[in-house]
């Protein structure tokens, strides 16, 4: 038999939707022409792809070119053959449905059960089937700002539906960017249970500790993993406050997000963030440098000096000030080591654990190619206070981020059971 040419880039991003069937559905908006390249994210990450579409949505996207896109004939209209039950109900072919771009007219129809086409059909099905439904809304502003779409969007939540919430930019409504659609389908299909309306705090990216205006001392971590736990925890229902670093990443957009430069901007933000609001969990994914320099000039060293000798001191140690101000919450700390023996590794984690008052630490060589700072794959040890070491195999940043949520929220569960018992 022969295969279509979207196995050639099924996976090749990722495995983390491997065996995970898409019902992909397309309602008559302009931005249905992003739903190809929606597709082919999802193929990237494993997933299978089929595309359900209204007959409006038609006039912006052709069938030649769904099937291209997923590699199967879309659902066009509805038949004898009850294609949107053979494909959304209990026992139909998709694990999880998304409806991007949805307009107003399809959203309204959904929230007050009018199965008039293949999509709302099919969304209809999967939510009696309890199969979960995203949502990705794609109208002119005025429109989603009206009271009709806001009594929509609650009708739907209160259905179960996930509403991956659209963009503002430069006055324009537009629909979420497909990566940002993505991982919220990863987060829903594999779900970090127990997060929702906790309350948790993120440190991620460098710090720049400068010389003078111009020069600084830095390091090479981008930021990703602080950024894939800030995401996870927002798709999981988690309210979260993530302090980050110089950074060319974008911060998840519901995060409330304090922006440093410097290790000491970094702590007096971790304590702003910890009076706004008491974190339950704390991950310290971030990068702070250990040294800053004991003069910093006003202006530009010149650079026809032949010589600059420097002093550099230590920086405010954040995780011992965090976990003074929070002895009941859950902390999660990183240690990065170059080139450096297993078990040397984790005898030095160990020891920043304890030292620390971690309740768990992180542990990585980031000497590994293709692991680490600058990667979309990590690999590590966690290391727990109560005692054993996970083995975290390479995985991309949101599912480590992922394994790590899992034991941070049973990690909090046992010690407020203690703290109840006693």
């Amino acid at each position: 038999m022969l295969s279509h040419p979207v196995d050639e880039i099924r996976g090749s991003k990722s495995t983390e939707l491997q065996g995970v069937n898409v019902a992909l559905c397309v309602s008559g908006s302009v931005a249905a022409y992003r739903a190809i390249d929606l597709a082919r994210e999802l193929l990237k990450r494993g997933a299978s792809v089929k595309f359900v579409a209204t007959k409006e949505a038609l006039r912006f996207v052709t069938p030649t070119i769904l099937e291209w896109a997923s590699g199967s004939k879309p659902i066009t209209r509805l038949t004898g053959a009850t294609e949107h039950i053979s494909i959304a109900g209990r026992r139909g072919w998709a694990h999880v449905v998304v409806v991007a771009p949805a307009t107003l007219n399809t959203m309204c129809k959904i929230a007050h059960g009018i199965a008039d086409s293949p999509v709302t059909a099919t969304a209809l099905a999967a939510l009696g089937s309890g199969k979960p439904v995203v949502l990705a809304p794609a109208m002119h502003i005025d429109m989603y700002e009206s009271g009709a779409a806001k009594k929509c969007l609650e009708a739907l939540r209160g259905l179960g539906v996930r509403v991956v919430e659209p963009e503002v930019e430069d006055g324009r409504l537009k629909m979420a960017e497909v990566v940002e659609i993505v991982d919220y389908v990863e987060d829903v299909v594999k779900p970090v249970d127990g997060l929702t309306g906790l309350s948790v705090l993120v440190t991620a990216g460098p710090t720049r500790e400068h010389l003078d205006p111009i020069r600084f001392m830095s390091n090479a971590s981008s930021g990703a993993m602080g950024v894939a736990f800030a995401s996870v925890c927002l798709n999981n229902g988690a309210d979260v406050q993530l302090v980050m670093g110089p950074t060319t990443l974008k911060p998840p957009r519901r995060a409330f997000v304090y922006e440093v430069t410097s290790a000491r901007d970094m702590l007096e933000a971790c304590l702003s963030a910890i009076e706004r609001r008491r974190p339950d969990i704390v991950v310290l994914a971030a990068a702070p440098a250990d040294f800053e320099f004991e003069e910093r000039f006003a202006d530009k060293v010149k650079s026809e000096v032949e010589e600059l000798k420097a002093t550099l001191k230590p920086t405010p140690k954040i995780a011992v000030e965090v976990r003074r101000r929070l002895p009941d919450s859950i902390i999660v700390g990183f240690k990065a080591e170059h080139g450096v023996p297993l078990q040397e590794l984790l005898e030095r984690a160990k020891s920043r654990m304890l030292s620390y008052g971690f309740d768990a630490i992180v542990a990585n060589d980031v000497s590994k190619r293709g692991l680490g700072f600058g990667s979309e794959f990590n690999e590590g040890y966690m290391i727990l206070k109560s005692g054993g070491v996970v083995h975290l195999e390479r995985a991309t940043k949101r599912a480590m981020a992922r394994e790590i949520l899992k034991v941070a929220v049973k990690l909090l569960r046992e010690k407020r059971s203690k703290t109840e018992a006693s």
